[in-house]
């Protein structure tokens, strides 16, 4: 996604995009050929948006499967980043600016910091005036202004900390400063104009112990992981930066799980090259990795459905068969060991089929664990690649045997981790938690979330309380005929 080109293109928030501004983008990431249905639909930017896969392939006739893939990829991942691109880029522009237009629920905040600037301005007029030359009257006054400045500061920024909880709003922070009155020093005595010296550096200095801290706690929010748990006895969240931290039941660890399945210590979690990893460190339970897209299988993988554990003992691309022995199963009747041959249909790649209906390859009826289908095993590319089916338990990938210790897994966001036999935990890095929580604030008062869809255009903007003083749309400016409560899970 060349973004810079693409801003040479088309410099302007794609919410705002009209309907040739879509086709042009269109032209850009190379499906200018599906440009008619798009303007006969009257797509717009703020339409763009709220595209789904059912409403590319059923009303704009898009049938190749990837092409679709390609634009609602572009629509939940692209546009939104080319939106802050382009904030971003804009505010590099104006470093000097203090950028505080979306920020209007903070005016009596600012207030106080011009009451402080009026304040320091009229004292440097009688400090002038009385010629004073006592210096310790001029430090107490400097201690005096700094002392101020250091409550409102902290005012302000633990306002809008504990209001938006966002990076973008903690730079506002590093623009303010405490004003110092450029006054005409040529009637004052030299020992005043080293007073007055001196009292400049007190600034300063507060001025860069702000900067450094404000600086730290960005430098600190950049790289931390969020465990929250998802299924399990567990209600317990956890923070893991950049030292890491060992899991496990055992008091000494770092994220600690109190179960009879978790080992003493059981997994570890760490951060090499600016990413996060996990790996099994010799657990009995053992650590699994909830598979959400296509995963190519290796020799030797392990991966868990429903009741039963399978290793791949065998790979052969040539005539593309794939040898499953069961680790783990609950009856002894069942076989122990499976040789799937996978042929191509055509142009379509091959696949077998796990679960409880008679039809698939492996078909284990008698466990309540598995769904119907449950996954799918697929030959393509020369690769065998693993796929859950959209099954009710998953299905899982278990990093290493009893006893051994794993590679190290790279943890993307949302990763879905299994710890033992029963604690599930979704990993989370904090700056998109932020950045979520700050998409979903109302678009007016930033402190309730969006619960309101606004009917003829089904822009979900505001909250409940904030839509019921609108007329119109705030995104596309339609008349708002009904508004409709939504409730989030």
């Amino acid at each position: 996604m060349d973004f810079q080109k693409l801003r040479e293109i088309l410099p302007k928030d794609p919410l705002i995009w009209s309907q040739e501004d879509v086709l042009e983008w269109l032209k850009f990431i190379g499906l200018d050929k599906y440009a008619p249905q798009f303007k006969e639909n009257t797509i717009d930017g703020s339409c763009l948006n709220t595209l789904t896969s059912d409403d590319l392939q059923n009303h704009l006739k898009i049938d190749n499967a990837i092409q679709r893939k390609k634009i609602l990829n572009w629509i939940s991942v692209g546009i939104q980043t080319y939106s802050q691109y382009l904030k971003t880029f804009q505010e590099e522009s104006k470093p000097n600016q203090i950028v505080l237009s979306e920020l209007n629920q903070n005016s009596q905040q600012i207030m106080m910091i011009d009451k402080i600037k009026a304040n320091n301005y009229k004292k440097m007029q009688s400090f002038e005036e009385t010629n004073v030359s006592n210096r310790q009257s001029i430090q107490n006054f400097a201690n005096e202004d700094k002392y101020l400045f250091e409550m409102n500061t902290n005012n302000v920024k633990q306002s809008f900390n504990d209001k938006f909880q966002g990076n973008a709003y903690k730079q506002d922070n590093q623009r303010l400063r405490l004003p110092v009155c450029n006054s005409k020093l040529d009637s004052s005595s030299e020992e005043d104009k080293e007073n007055i010296d001196e009292y400049t550096q007190a600034v300063d200095q507060q001025n860069l112990e702000v900067n450094n801290n404000t600086s730290e706690d960005q430098t600190a929010l950049k790289n931390v992981l969020i465990i929250e748990p998802v299924e399990g006895i567990q209600t317990n969240f956890f923070c893991v930066k950049e030292d890491g931290g060992k899991i496990g039941r055992h008091s000494s660890n770092q994220i600690l799980i109190l179960e009879e399945s978790i080992s003493r210590y059981h997994a570890e979690i760490v951060y090499q090259d600016k990413k996060f990893f996990i790996k099994d460190i010799g657990s009995s339970t053992g650590t699994f990795i909830k598979v959400k897209d296509r995963v190519p299988i290796t020799l030797g993988m392990l991966f868990e459905m429903g009741s039963f554990q399978f290793e791949v003992s065998d790979l052969d691309f040539e005539n593309q068969i794939i040898d499953l022995d069961i680790l783990e199963d609950s009856k002894p009747t069942n076989p122990k060991h499976y040789k799937l041959e996978i042929k191509n249909s055509g142009d379509q790649p091959g696949f077998v089929s796990i679960g409880r209906k008679p039809s698939n390859k492996i078909k284990l009826p008698d466990d309540q664990h598995l769904s119907n289908v449950h996954a799918k095993i697929y030959f393509m590319n020369n690769q065998f690649f693993l796929e859950d089916n959209a099954s009710t338990n998953g299905t899982w990938i278990r990093l290493s045997k009893e006893g051994y210790t794993s590679e190290t897994w790279e943890i993307q966001n949302n990763t879905i981790i299994k710890i033992g036999s029963t604690s599930s935990y979704n990993c989370r890095f904090d700056h998109e938690v932020q950045k979520e929580a700050l998409n979903d604030a109302c678009f007016i008062c930033f402190s309730q979330d969006k619960d309101a869809v606004f009917l003829p255009c089904r822009h979900n903007s505001s909250c409940i309380k904030c839509s019921k003083t609108l007329q119109v749309c705030p995104i596309c400016r339609t008349k708002i005929e009904d508004v409709v409560k939504i409730f989030k899970a």
